[in-house]
């Protein structure tokens, strides 16, 4: 069955969300006990909108349900007994469990393809005002000033080599970088025409670059490469050609400056390399749940992992909150993301979470980055039929699936 045009409450839920994470910086929220970020202050009343509003499609439960299931409860019984720090309790609450609910109740209630052309739309504004940023030398957000711990954190620029590196309102170049790399697959998944989508791309190329972040640039082209190699009719034979040759053409254009850049900034890069390296020495300290027993705080709240403030990798950082054997179940679904990916059966979002493992190990959960994440996963975990992929409403309407693809099995994340 084909989806009816979602009504403009529907559009407005998907703008709204994907508005509040790209536009609203994390420092703009409030304090209760803990920060609460704007993007989780709309997340929830998005929540209550959503699941008021009629499902246009069944929103059964399927095995990427379960294993975030298995993932909470992993982290919520030592949460219950007190092995699990409260302002950690709280991410977990307000990141990962609402990006997560906001991810699955979304494509049952709004068309795929709507979702697919908003982040679209949103993200190719978010590249054009990441290039403008670098050109200018201002960050517009930055001037939205508010006292407190989260500005003096998050508001600040950052230079490599002499350049700004942009960040837009996500507080750090990484956290804009690896969103925007991993918005490539709605791009190429919505309907937009195929020269349109060569534009898009570009842009979000070009904001990468400017990012001056190496694992920002891997995901862009990884989720990229994915895509054009396994995403079925999503995109053509003669799109996928043009693609590969002019990113290519670009990429012989770009790196002579951007090896400039990094070896403008001497050691500075290097060193950030080595201390992620460094970060391995606290994988022995981790239980099976609960805190690490490395965790301590230092003055006024800053917490530390033996001599580590900022941990520079997901998993270790996951892990060192919640115990190893989330970070198992975490991992474990990942891999069950790459076997939808060569097997030919997963939506954008599935490609766009695959595109996220060279950020797992080289970012932490940071600004509006972790909870778009989640949100990501939510949408990956949707169960639909096999043949919906390749809907009008759901993809690209120029396309017309191959007879491999036509029955309607249900499963996960397809």
């Amino acid at each position: 069955m084909i989806e009816s045009s979602p009504g403009p409450a529907r559009r407005v839920v998907v703008v709204a969300w994907f508005a509040v994470v790209c536009f609203v910086p994390v420092w703009l929220g409030v304090q209760i006990r803990f920060p609460v970020m704007p993007a989780v202050l709309v997340g929830v009343v998005l929540v209550g909108v959503l699941a008021l509003l009629r499902p246009v499609r069944p929103s059964g439960l399927g095995v990427g349900d379960l294993l975030f299931t298995s993932l909470l409860v992993c982290c919520a019984v030592p949460a219950v007994t007190g092995h699990v720090a409260p302002d950690d309790v709280f991410i977990l609450v307000s990141q990962w469990t609402l990006g997560y609910v906001l991810g699955r109740l979304m494509p049952t209630r709004v068309p795929l393809g709507t979702v697919y052309g908003v982040a679209t739309g949103v993200f190719v504004l978010v590249g054009l005002l990441a290039v403008a940023e670098f050109v200018t030398g201002t960050n517009v957000f930055t001037q939205l000033v508010r006292d407190g711990r989260l500005y003096e954190e998050w508001g600040t620029l950052q230079e490599r080599g002499g350049f700004l590196r942009a960040e837009g309102a996500f507080g750090h170049s990484l956290a804009l970088g690896v969103s925007t790399a991993i918005a490539v697959p709605f791009v190429l998944g919505s309907g937009l025409r195929d020269r349109w989508k060569a534009v898009a791309l570009a842009v979000l190329g070009a904001a990468v670059v400017v990012t001056f972040s190496r694992t920002s640039m891997l995901c862009f082209v990884f989720a990229t490469g994915l895509v054009l190699l396994l995403g079925g009719p999503v995109v053509g034979r003669w799109f996928r050609v043009g693609v590969v040759g002019l990113g290519c053409v670009a990429a012989l254009g770009v790196a002579p400056f951007v090896g400039s850049v990094f070896t403008a900034a001497g050691s500075e890069a290097t060193e950030s390399g080595e201390y992620r390296g460094d970060l391995l020495e606290l994988v022995p300290t981790m239980v099976a749940f609960g805190s690490s027993p490395a965790r301590q705080v230092v003055g006024e709240g800053a917490v530390y992992y033996r001599a580590y403030h900022s941990i520079d990798n997901a998993l270790i950082l996951s892990g060192l909150r919640y115990g190893w054997v989330p970070v198992v179940v975490m991992v474990v679904a990942w891999l069950l993301a790459v076997v939808q990916v060569l097997n030919r059966r997963a939506t954008m979002p599935v490609f766009a979470l695959v595109a996220t493992a060279p950020a797992l190990v080289t970012v932490a959960f940071i600004t509006q980055y972790e909870i778009y994440v989640f949100f990501i996963a939510g949408l990956a975990a949707t169960p639909m039929c096999v043949d919906q992929r390749w809907r009008t409403r759901d993809t690209n309407g120029s396309r017309t699936p191959p007879a491999a693809f036509t029955p309607a099995v249900v499963g996960d994340g397809r």
